[in-house]
């Protein structure tokens, strides 16, 4: 599917136009990047509807809708500005492998955010052969080259089962269907799952079929639908419960440009005990994986890791504890999830470097 018709292509930039990045490109821009997202991904199944324009990429039995506009275009948007009208075809040939394509994406991303104040070799040789994603070449001051990770929404079986659970959770909450959470909206009301483990379907279907018999109030006690579902409604402007792991949150879509956050979020669903261990397990095996990926960079030259997470909130101590220890003295900085609100830790030693490489980016 290489050809786009004026419908889809209509529907395409009408949530492109909702995204931060579009005033930054002029049409010719966004046009040359969704023109390679056509060509890049023509041998995958595409939809096109009223804010769902997405690529469906398949992992095992499961398929992970990836958007056009919030990560495809911004990513090749980068990507033309540095390679120009031609692509790599190694680069293309990434982007369509599944297990690659995010992990990509966030690539190009960092990329894109260093190509202008730096000067950027794009997948550079270290002396043992291996190639690490990027190498900076300061005005004044050290090589640095950049190894990026980019942990996957579905990684482990478990994640793969919250998803699936979450998807259909999310269903049953819809704004637009659901009697029950449409009144919670109307009193200011976000309705929250707390999952206590794999929801059975027996669970799921009692979910389905009884929640719009509860009639939702402030201070509702908790619901209990079969052995793993918990649902409660607290006030949208409550904060998120810190105790936990971020939630999957469900929202309105919005007409024009806005943040998610737990103020405009209707639902939220939160995973079951012991899934943020096993992510954080699959972060610091990222983040181990990265660092021997930059273990032969040259003696004068250091080097920096960009890692996206799943979740970051409970990540960000353990490599502030990592960071410090002797085999990263020359990887001493990480930007955790450098493509959302991302943040920059660094070793102590390490702040002019770190004021070199980021500086220009503030």
């Amino acid at each position: 599917m290489t050809n786009l018709s004026s419908q889809n292509r209509a529907l395409v930039f009408a949530e492109v136009q909702k995204q931060p990045y579009a005033s930054g490109f002029a049409n010719e821009e966004l046009d040359q990047a969704l023109a390679s997202a056509m060509e890049i991904f023509s041998d995958f199944e595409q939809k096109f509807a009223k804010s769902f324009c997405n690529v469906l990429l398949q992992s095992g039995t499961l398929q992970r809708p990836t958007s056009f506009a919030q990560e495809l275009i911004p990513g090749l948007l980068c990507a033309h500005r540095f390679f120009g009208d031609s692509l790599p075809e190694g680069l293309k040939q990434k982007l369509r492998n599944p297990a690659q394509t995010h992990n990509t994406l966030s690539e190009l991303m960092v990329l894109g955010a260093f190509q202008s104040p730096h000067k950027v070799q794009y997948e550079p040789t270290l002396a043992d052969g291996k190639v690490p994603d990027l190498m900076l070449s300061l005005s004044a001051g050290p090589t640095v080259y950049i190894e990026c990770k980019s942990q996957s929404l579905i990684s482990s079986e478990h994640d793969r089962l919250f998803h699936k659970a979450k998807d259909r959770i999310h269903r049953i909450l819809d704004l637009q269907s659901s009697v029950f959470v449409e009144e919670a909206w109307a009193e200011g009301l976000r309705s929250e799952v707390r999952l206590s483990g794999t929801p059975s379907d027996v669970d799921l279907k009692e979910f389905e079929k009884t929640l719009n018999k509860h009639t939702p109030s402030a201070g509702l006690p908790s619901i209990a639908f079969g052995r793993t579902i918990t649902l409660s409604v607290v006030p949208r402007d409550q904060a998120l419960d810190e105790s936990q792991p971020p939630p999957s949150m469900g929202t309105r879509v919005a007409t024009t440009p806005s943040i998610l956050h737990h103020k405009n979020a209707h639902s939220a669903v939160y995973p079951w005990p012991g899934l943020d261990v096993i992510r954080r397990r699959s972060q610091r095996r990222l983040l181990g994986s990265a660092r021997r990926k930059l273990r032969a960079i040259p003696a004068t030259a250091y080097a920096l890791i960009c890692i996206q997470t799943v979740s970051s909130k409970r990540f960000a101590p353990d490599i502030h504890r990592l960071v410090e220890q002797k085999e990263f003295e020359r990887i001493p900085i990480v930007w955790l999830n450098p493509i959302s609100n991302g943040r920059v830790i660094c070793r102590d030693d390490a702040l002019p470097l770190r004021d070199q490489v980021f500086g220009a980016l503030r």
